[in-house]
């Protein structure tokens, strides 16, 4: 009876884990839209920002051989702020890129939840730069609810082939 269950609860964590894996890889793979593109520091910079309609990202990108550190805020731009009373949940990903915009690395790197339009998120993430990133670029998904507690689904994301 013991050595059924174990078989049972085997099959349960490789079948998760399993799910995991795909999650995580999702991306990999997919092309990024040219318009938001940076090319991947060769020394540490500061002051930087990217934008989107819906967000703005404040950050700095500190780099020590393959290694890459970022640092910052986000904020919601005017847009959303004009149209919806807070967001739902929104997740800020960081993808690493080669030199056809596709992605090679990426994790989430903010994420906020039930928060006023007017707040500001930290984020920050650590990378080991693969040797065919050149570039990298933000993207993020996540929801808005309105006056009527109706929601918006936004996203920004590399898209696959």
């Amino acid at each position: 009876m013991a050595r059924k269950f174990l078989k049972i609860a085997l099959v349960f964590v490789v079948v998760a884990l399993a799910g995991c894996q795909t999650t995580t890889d999702y991306y990999l793979g997919a092309r990024a839209s040219g318009g938001t593109i940076a090319r991947i520091p060769a020394t540490d910079e500061s002051g930087l920002h990217w934008q989107d309609l819906y967000l703005s990202v404040d950050y700095a990108l500190a780099r020590q051989g393959d290694r890459l550190a970022l640092s910052g805020t986000f904020t919601f731009a005017n847009s959303p702020r004009f149209v919806y009373k807070r967001v739902y949940d929104m997740k800020l990903k960081f993808f690493l890129l080669d030199a056809a915009n596709r992605v090679v690395a990426y994790r989430d790197v903010g994420r906020t939840l039930t928060h006023g339009l007017e707040d500001e998120t930290r984020i920050k993430g650590e990378f080991t730069l693969p040797a065919s990133a050149v570039a990298y670029t933000f993207g993020y998904e996540g929801s808005f609810i309105g006056d009527e507690e109706d929601g918006y689904h936004v996203w920004k994301l590399p898209q696959r082939d």
